[in-house]
C-alpha cells in the first residue's frame, strides 16, 4: 500500500508571510525546495520527509492488516 498519501494535501505555512501553500504529498516527495508567492523560498529536509511519510505508511498497513485479522 506504500504511496497510497501521495494524492493527499499538506498545507506549508510559509514563516516570512503566513500564507500556506497546499501540495501533495507526491509532489513534496520529488522536490526539495518551495517558492511561496510572496517569493520567500524555504527547503524541504527530503529525508525526514520521506521518513515521516513512510512511517505514516507502515503504520496504516498495519492497521489495515490488523483490522482483517479482527473481522475473521
Amino acid at each position: 500500500m506504500s504511496g497510497f498519501l501521495d494524492n493527499a494535501e499538506i498545507g506549508i505555512p510559509f514563516p516570512k508571510c503566513g500564507q500556506k501553500t497546499k501540495k501533495t504529498v507526491g509532489w513534496l516527495k520529488s522536490h526539495n525546495q518551495m517558492v511561496c508567492r510572496c517569493g520567500a523560498e524555504i527547503n524541504i529536509d527530503q529525508r525526514q520527509f520521506r521518513d515521516g511519510v513512510g512511517k505514516a505508511e507502515r503504520g496504516m498497513d498495519d492497521l489495515k492488516r490488523a483490522l482483517k485479522r479482527f473481522g475473521k
